[in-house]
Parts: structure tokens; sequence; C-alpha cells
């Protein structure tokens, strides 16, 4: 056998194991797509996705809109307050709580001189008229006390006109707000930071700061993300908790398909096409 012919098969044995090298790496890459897709699958349906969107809205930081109040400009209120009114009454509690004057007050602003526009994400058994009992968007003076005035709901929110009143989960409804709500509303706020590129909020009730997509991956579930588990962000990026993007998976699988991905053997868009496909 001459040199050529010697070299010509070390050559065609050497591109044949790059080609059995590059088919059992694409082999690894589909198999472990595979096992992402049942993952997928199992995890994601419409109604779960809403719960987590809901979650979501409300931790985003929606801006605020002080207002002064209509009725103190209109008929001459002094920091949220009528002389010539001092007989009227507020009931409220929070008066009370706060050791406020409930005597001559502005049933708008309800001493405040201001209102603030807050953004209520309607949740699953909401009801106008519970949402207007939470904001205090009540009678406040006369037999009627703690009342909704469901018709100052319909006035901030024209919308609610034209569909007789009916809500959707997941929409947002303007309240006008009084100091007393506000104060509460801020106390309320969820705390957010940003640690090694994925976002964290602060529980209050467990006082501790928590991963934002692992939360919301819960939340979609329906239970809390198994041990042994993590949250992989199908775009790869650390800043997009949209529930469409998060999935709990095995540690092992994790691990497995960020390496596959590193050599090429797997593509990112893969995985977003593939949910983009799905009907929810």
């Amino acid at each position: 056998m001459g040199i050529s012919e010697i070299i010509d098969q070390v050559t065609c044995k050497f591109f044949q194991g790059l080609l059995i090298v590059r088919f059992i790496e694409e082999g690894d890459g589909r198999v472990i797509l595979e096992k992402l897709k049942k993952y997928i699958k199992i995890h994601l349906n419409k109604a779960k996705i809403k719960r987590a969107e809901i979650f979501l809205s409300k931790l985003a930081n929606k801006k605020n809109v002080k207002i002064e109040c209509k009725r103190c400009l209109q008929y001459g209120g002094r920091n949220g307050y009528f002389e010539k009114w001092k007989s009227y009454r507020s009931l409220l509690k929070s008066f009370f709580e706060r050791n406020k004057n409930p005597f001559g007050v502005c049933y708008v602003c309800r001493g405040g001189e201001h209102v603030w526009e807050i953004n209520h994400i309607v949740e699953e058994g909401d009801t106008l008229s519970s949402i207007a009992i939470q904001y205090d968007i009540v009678w406040d003076g006369s037999h009627n006390t703690n009342q909704p005035k469901l018709f100052e709901l319909f006035n901030w929110n024209s919308h609610l006109k034209n569909r007789g009143g009916k809500i959707m989960v997941g929409e947002i409804i303007t309240i006008q707000g009084d100091f007393h709500v506000w104060d509460k509303y801020l106390k309320n706020k969820i705390k957010m930071r940003i640690k090694n590129g994925y976002e964290q909020y602060y529980d209050k009730a467990e006082k501790q700061w928590k991963w934002l997509h692992r939360t919301i991956a819960a939340v979609v579930s329906g239970k809390d993300i198994q041990e042994g588990y993590e949250v992989h962000h199908i775009d790869h990026k650390k800043s997009n908790n949209n529930p469409l993007n998060l999935i709990p998976i095995p540690r092992i699988l994790h691990q497995e398909y960020h390496r596959e991905e590193r050599k090429g053997a797997i593509k990112r868009n893969w995985l977003i096409n593939f949910i983009k496909q799905l009907k929810f």
C-alpha cells in the first residue's frame, strides 16, 4: 500500500470520526430537547399562566399619579377640611386608627387635600363591591356607612359602564384613593432588587428576599419548586420573568442543557419556537 493510499485512509477515518462525534452530539442535544419539551407541556396551561401574570403585575412598579382634590378646589376646602361643614363627621375607623379629626372632613380626599390614582389588578373572586370596600370607596357619614360607592368606580373606569359592570381577572381597575388608603398602599408595596442578574422581591410575611423567577414558576405550577429542581429562563435572559419563559426542570437536566448549548448541539431558539407553536 502506497503512502498516498495510507494518507487517504487515515484522512477518511478522521472525517468519519468527526461525523460520528457530531452525530452523537446532535443526538444528545435532541434527546435533551425532547425532555425539556415534556416539562414545558406539563408545566404550562392558560389558567396557570394567567395566575402568574397577575402576581407579576402586582410586583411591577407602576407610576401612581397624585391629584389635587377636585371637591376641595371647587368648594374651598382647606387641607382637606371645610369650616362651614364642621357638623359633618366621617364614621370610618381609619380616622380613629390615625387619631385624625373626622369632623368637617372632605369625603373625597378625607383630609389629605389630594387623591392618588392606584392600579388594582382584578383577582379571582373580586367584585366591584369588594374592590370599593377594600379601598374605602364607601359612604362614610350616614345610615349608608361602609356601603360601596360603585358610581365612583364607573366614573374612573368608563370601560366598566360599557360592560355593565362586568370585570375580568387580570384587568386593571383605576382607583382614586384618599391619603389613608395611599398610606396603606405604600406600606404594602413590594420591595425589589437585582442580585447576580436575577430579580428578587422581599417577602414581608417570611421576612426574607426571594427569587422572583422561582416564585413565578411556583405560582404557575400551583406548588413549591421541588428539591433538586432549578428554573430555566428559556431565552437565557435573567430579567425576563414572563411565565412563558420560565420552566422548572431537574438540576442535572438543566446542566446538561447548558453544556450541550455551549457546544452548539442545541440552539436556544428551538425551545422559543416550540413554545410559540403551543396553543394556550
